[in-house]
């Protein structure tokens, strides 16, 4: 606990460092200008003091916003409602008319497919665009669509933000990610013209993990049992080892189950350890790249440290059949596959 340090406790009791004791408390002065960012943290930690970590959050240097993201997830991890950051109009001149735009972005979490969906909305006096990009596979983008809602339509959506468990990120790191990977894509086209004049042009230039949004909902769990999509992978080991698997199935020659499973598990991490190419390798570390990235943007802590270290072993060059997540997916790929083949056969027997 945070109080059993001799330091913090100082703090929490008004007795340490006066500068210190002030922002802990009080939120007063910068948490950057702090002769140790850590201790102050896990004292306002301690103190519930969020007001304080969302100031330094959202205005310190980088590595001190990273300390006070940090202690307010905390907090947020031990039921301390964490208020979402109020999101400020962008006003901008055109044709000398004065106008009120809003925009918000949210992310959601890997589906099962292992796709990742980016969603932007652009309001002003005419309207709200809402674009949602579904990031994912070798090509980077599987679906875009845009819609135009009125304000009823814009409520819906952002019910739809928790019930899909999507979490808001700034607007221009949103902005960021699908315009790399959507611009071939002529709803996104049409999209990035409702944009203020010169906010795609620094989103382009963004460092995207720089700021983030406090207040987010609770980490999924189902990540836990994340697997790659198999198209990330090579597809012609994959169907290779189909005949050998189905052959096993029905082969009279395994004296028990047990022998039969170790023949099939062979032929599977095989097809693991082919299928993961250095080309299907690339392709995995770039979505694994982009999914940590705006896992961290959710303020999904636990999970952005999760697949940094599946990053970390498919950056390794392990084998297919060495990397759980991997190896987890082609046994499933196959698994199904073989099953699908089976009921076919069956089907067309019976006719």
């Amino acid at each position: 606990m945070a109080r059993e340090n001799p330091e913090v406790t100082a703090i929490v009791n008004r007795s340490g460092a006066p500068s210190v004791v002030a922002w802990a408390h009080d939120g007063k002065g910068e948490l950057a200008g702090l002769p140790n960012t850590e201790v102050a943290v896990a004292a306002a930690v301690a103190l519930r003091n969020v007001a304080a970590l969302q100031a330094a959050a959202e205005n310190g240097p980088k590595a001190v916003r990273k300390v006070a993201a940090a202690g307010l997830h905390k907090l947020r991890s031990a039921g301390v409602v964490i208020p979402m950051a109020a999101v400020e109009p962008r006003a901008f001149t055109l044709e000398k008319e004065h106008l009120d735009v809003i925009l918000r972005a949210f992310v959601g979490v890997p589906d099962d497919n292992g796709d990742l969906e980016v969603m932007l909305a652009v309001a002003n006096e005419k309207g709200t665009a809402v674009m949602g990009v579904v990031l994912g596979g070798q090509g980077g983008v599987r679906d875009t669509q845009i819609s135009f809602v009125d304000r009823a339509g814009v409520r819906e959506v952002l019910k739809a933000t928790a019930r899909f468990r999507r979490a808001e990120v700034p607007f221009a790191a949103a902005l960021h990610y699908a315009d790399r990977f959507g611009q071939g894509h002529e709803d996104w086209r049409h999209f990035v013209n409702l944009v203020p004049e010169g906010l795609l042009a620094s989103a382009r230039l963004l460092d995207p993990v720089g700021r983030r949004l406090e207040g987010q909902p609770a980490e999924p769990v189902n990540l836990v049992r994340w697997m790659p999509n198999p198209d990330l992978l090579e597809e012609a080991p994959l169907s290779q080892a189909l005949r050998p698997l189905i052959e096993a199935v029905g082969s009279p020659l395994y004296p028990d189950d047990l022998s039969r499973r170790a023949a099939m598990d062979a032929v599977m991490n095989e097809a693991a350890d082919a299928a993961l190419t250095d080309a299907a390798r690339l392709a995995l570390v770039k979505y694994l790249e982009l999914t940590r990235e705006i896992l961290w943007l959710a303020g999904w802590d636990r999970h952005h440290a999760m697949f940094g270290e599946i990053l970390a072993e498919v950056a390794s060059g392990a084998k297919g059949s060495e990397i759980g997540s991997v190896a987890a997916c082609v046994k499933l790929h196959l698994a199904q596959s073989v099953m699908r083949v089976m009921s076919e056969h069956e089907e067309a027997a019976e006719e």
